[in-house]
């Protein structure tokens, strides 16, 4: 395929969205059902939680 031949084929070539993807579904169905526990926490538990839940990803 040349180079002139890459703007037809990606024409035609349907963009894919996280949001198609089911594991970005069921990702987002956990996060909600997370957040609807912790939303319920005092600030200061939500803080130590956020503390440890990002110092974890560092």
């Amino acid at each position: 395929m040349g180079h002139g031949n890459y703007k037809y084929y990606f024409s035609y070539v349907r963009r894919l969205d996280f949001e198609d993807l089911e594991v970005y579904r069921l990702a987002q169905k956990w996060a909600n059902g997370v957040w609807r526990i912790i939303k319920q926490w005092d600030n200061f538990s939500k803080r130590q939680m956020g503390k440890q839940f990002t110092a974890y990803f560092r």
